[in-house]
């Protein structure tokens, strides 16, 4: 009789345990069946974010370049430095007119001479320019003319008389005046330094 029991208990286990298995094996199914929907969901949402994603880079691309037109517009109107250092600063090398502005600030500088730029007992008569910010590493060479950068932007301390050459250098035998003077706080492009004994002269381009 005991062992009759027994079998029955375990017989009754066994379908219990299958009806177990079956209830887990339908729920698992309808979870995957539920997370396939979800995910489909997702990937639809998804899709709608990424399309409107791209619609609004292409408008903000839009508004970026309307305002570098408007920027450049500005810059290029007034035709002065501070606003041609605005446009770099505001796009640097990113600027649709970036390489327009460069070249427009050059003709900002089309004269050329020379200065001392120390003299002999030390004194530095130039400080670089400091706001430099979207100005090149290193200048850009347009037409054999160098562009403004971050190394070759002076601003003059004193009122300079300007020359053809350096006086007493046998490279420059004529290194009269040019009539020009460099003002003080007047910007320089400075396009090669020159050592002469215990000073240092600068061959510049300037403006009026």
């Amino acid at each position: 009789m005991k062992f009759r029991a027994l079998i029955g208990i375990l017989t009754v286990a066994m379908i219990v345990l299958f009806a177990l298995v079956i209830w887990s094996s339908q729920k698992l199914k309808d979870s995957e069946a539920d997370l396939q929907v979800k995910n489909e969901s997702l990937v639809r949402q998804k899709s709608k974010i990424d399309s409107l994603l791209l619609v609004t880079q292409n408008q903000l691309g839009a508004l970026a370049r309307a305002t570098d037109s408007v920027f450049y517009n500005v810059a290029k109107k007034a035709n002065t430095f501070p606003t041609y250092k605005n446009y770099l600063a505001t796009f640097g090398k990113n600027g649709e007119h970036y390489t327009e502005v460069l070249k427009s600030i050059n003709e900002l500088f089309p004269k050329r001479g020379y200065v001392q730029f120390k003299e002999s007992n030390g004194k530095i008569l130039y400080n670089k320019f400091k706001d430099t910010v979207g100005f090149p590493e290193k200048p850009i060479i347009f037409d054999g003319v160098n562009s403004i950068s971050r190394d070759n932007l002076y601003v003059s301390s004193v009122e300079w008389t300007i020359r053809k050459g350096i006086p007493g250098h046998s490279d420059f035998p004529n290194s009269g005046t040019t009539g020009d003077f460099i003002r003080e706080n007047q910007k320089v492009r400075v396009d090669s330094v020159i050592d002469w004994g215990s000073s240092k002269w600068i061959y510049i381009a300037y403006g009026n």
